[in-house]
């Protein structure tokens, strides 16, 4: 039997708003409180509950995860502590995740799923196309259909779906009575040997990804040393950053148009360069690629604005 339950309202700046509300940028997105009318819809299936459609559109991959909502944010919804984030949607075509198993467990049903409404962003990093700064996606033209778009695209055809893991020490959500939650919960810290990214898995003792969600690199089996560790819930959002300011190497994915306007001959003092560089900047079509470094100026102006003594020598990198 597939059961649904009404758990949750999106929020914007702290407003609840209607599913499939378009993002508009730079609003503080959140899941909280149940607000009657404002419901959203919860599949639950395979111990965790995923939103049965995308709860806004309009929002890019760069949003949810400036946001906390990639890999795990903690929210709390009428008393119950939840981990929040996307799900794990397959690193390429036919790839184990959990959305196919979720369909498998029960039903592909766009009456359920919703899923011609758009597509839905996913944890994973493009390794299959090749998109720079691409994610995969999952949804609109089928169920089960696989795909990717740059990380910063936004469109009314792309939004968030959500899956909520419960926090509390008895993870099953049907039949129970609100209890209060656990101080900690038991979660995995995993580090991409390749490209470094940090993710946390809701996982079994005994269950291990073996592939990073962000580059695809595989991972070594069984995951020993810095690649296993223990981390304690609540998942916060990190404070206290400082602006360091870097030149970085990186090369751009451009048509021929945009790289006329660069390479041309620039009679309007260089505007439309400036235009096609923020455009592909802001949509993802790059890579870092080669020499980057720290300039000296940049780390004397950093030491007189926190009071620090780093070493002013530049630091060079090659990404």
């Amino acid at each position: 039997m597939i059961i649904t339950k009404k758990l949750g309202t999106l929020y914007f700046d702290r407003r609840p708003v209607d599913i499939g509300t378009p993002y508009k940028g730079q609003q503080v997105l959140s899941i909280g409180n149940t607000v009657p009318g404002k419901e959203i819809t919860m599949v639950e299936v395979n111990g965790q509950l995923i939103a049965d459609r995308l709860l806004c559109t309009k929002i890019s991959a760069i949003d949810l995860e400036e946001q906390g909502f990639s890999f795990g944010k903690e929210v709390l919804i009428d008393g119950r502590r939840y981990l929040c984030r996307l799900l794990k949607v397959g690193v390429r075509r036919g790839a184990p995740n959990e959305w196919d198993a979720a369909l498998d467990a029960t039903s592909d049903d766009n009456e359920l799923w919703h899923w011609k409404e758009g597509f839905f962003w996913g944890q994973e990093g493009d390794v299959q196309i090749q998109i720079p700064c691409g994610r995969a996606v999952r949804g609109c033209h089928s169920a089960r259909i696989w795909g990717s778009h740059f990380a910063a695209y936004r469109s009314v055809y792309v939004g968030f779906r959500p899956t909520l893991i419960p926090l509390d020490d008895d993870t099953s959500t049907s039949g129970k009575e609100d209890t209060p939650p656990s101080a900690t919960m038991d979660i995995r810290m995993h580090t991409c040997p390749k490209c470094g990214k940090t993710w946390f898995e809701d996982c079994d003792a005994d269950d291990y990804p073996n592939y990073c969600p962000s580059c695809g690199g595989e991972l070594p089996l069984g995951h020993t040393g810095t690649f296993q560790a223990k981390a304690s819930a609540p998942i916060k959002p990190i404070s206290g950053l400082k602006r360091l300011w870097m030149r970085a190497g990186v090369s751009l994915m451009l048509t021929d148009k945009e790289v006329d306007a660069i390479l041309g001959k620039q009679g309007d003092d260089g505007l439309a360069a400036q235009n096609v560089l923020k455009a592909a900047l802001r949509e993802g079509r790059f890579k870092f690629d080669g020499n980057s470094y720290i300039p000296q100026d940049t780390i004397e102006e950093f030491n007189r604005e926190h009071g620090t003594a780093y070493d002013a020598e530049e630091p060079e990198f090659e990404l």
